[in-house]
């Protein structure tokens, strides 16, 4: 156990026998929870000897690649299918907005 645990709770149960005493009370109590912090992530980074870095099997950058692929491939296996296709998808929804500035407008009830 860290040595931050131990002193942090002996400042909090100073902290708490000297409560007639309000500011060195808060005082100590303030301590205490730093040092109970501290020693609590102390703790915690004792627990692995590994980062989480080193142990993963694929990083989430690395996922989001392989998952773009495979959309891409999916699109492009489609038979029939032309790039064209989303431009000319994007250009007539962007001419119907153009031409009807109202569907962009949100009615007050």
């Amino acid at each position: 156990m860290p040595n931050q645990m131990t002193e942090g709770w002996l400042h909090l149960l100073l902290g708490l026998a000297n409560l007639e005493r309000a500011e060195h009370a808060e005082t100590l109590i303030e301590n205490a929870a730093q040092l109970l912090s501290q020693g609590a992530s102390e703790m915690v980074k004792s627990l692995s000897q590994k980062s989480l870095e080193e142990s993963a099997a694929v990083l989430p950058l690395e996922a989001f690649s392989l998952i773009s692929l495979k959309l891409v491939q999916g699109i492009s296996n489609i038979q029939g299918f032309q790039q064209e296709d989303i431009f000319q998808l994007y250009r007539n929804r962007l001419e119907a907005i153009v031409d009807q500035p109202d569907c962009l407008l949100i009615s007050k009830a």
